[in-house]
């Protein structure tokens, strides 16, 4: 397998992101790159926002090591919540961020703050990958749950989400479909819950591979996406089901 998507490749799957976007198949993807492979069972701390504070105060409550909690820069496109505009620190945590209007025109921060409806954001921010095993994701996603929610900068909408495992023994996480275009160390991602979402963002990501075939210097075939078993908190679970 590959280590990495090239160019051409990545070019490709952003555009169809965007596209799955503002069709209402998902309300955001993803893209990871790490220097290590990316292990397959994990717990994934996926910040909506770019507070290094808060990733070092989960770290250190937590009681992780450098070993079991590695920080992976994360491209990535949403929808905007209009809530999270409350968040005082708002302004400062999205200053780097680009936000889009459903045709893609670029708004201003201001212009966001005042109509932030089918508002976009295209950011760089953090996930922050967590290997586990079925036996120990229950503990460890506790741990993490706890530490997030005491943080001195913790967002709205936290999202942890278990990568290739289900968390069996945790209240608050549901069941979340996990669909993963992989090469060895990165990855796209994106999340939806209910069967619905995932037949219908099934049968378009088929089409979207199949046509992909056929394009030069593309290693994209018609099964190229996976899916994984995965849950997410339920916090999290409400942004992607609109219900924030």
């Amino acid at each position: 397998m590959p280590v990495d998507f090239n160019e051409r490749e990545k070019r490709i799957v952003i555009a169809n992101g965007l596209d799955l976007i503002k069709d209402g198949y998902v309300t955001g993807f993803n893209y990871l790159n790490s220097e290590k492979p990316l292990p397959d069972n994990a717990l994934l701390i996926h910040y909506l926002h770019d507070s290094q504070i808060q990733i070092d105060y989960v770290k250190k409550e937590g009681g992780f090591s450098d070993d079991d909690f590695r920080q992976v820069r994360r491209f990535t496109y949403y929808m905007l919540d209009p809530n999270w505009m409350k968040k005082p620190e708002f302004a400062s945590e999205y200053s780097a961020a680009k936000f889009f209007d459903l045709f893609g025109n670029l708004k201003s921060l201001d212009d966001a703050l005042k109509n932030p409806f089918d508002t976009f954001i295209e950011s760089t921010e953090w996930d922050v990958i967590v290997p586990v095993s079925n036996a120990d994701v229950s503990s460890v996603a506790q741990r993490i749950y706890d530490a997030e929610r005491k943080g001195p900068l913790k967002w709205m909408t936290p999202a942890i989400i278990a990568r290739g495992v289900e968390v069996p023994e945790l209240s608050g996480f549901s069941r979340a479909h996990y669909a993963s275009l992989a090469r060895q160390n990165s990855e796209f991602y994106s999340l939806v819950v209910g069967n619905l979402r995932k037949s219908k963002l099934r049968r378009k990501l088929k089409t979207v591979c199949a046509d992909l075939k056929n394009e030069a210097n593309v290693d994209l075939k018609k099964n190229s996406v996976l899916w994984l078993a995965g849950e997410i908190n339920s916090e999290f679970g409400r942004y992607l089901t609109g219900q924030a």
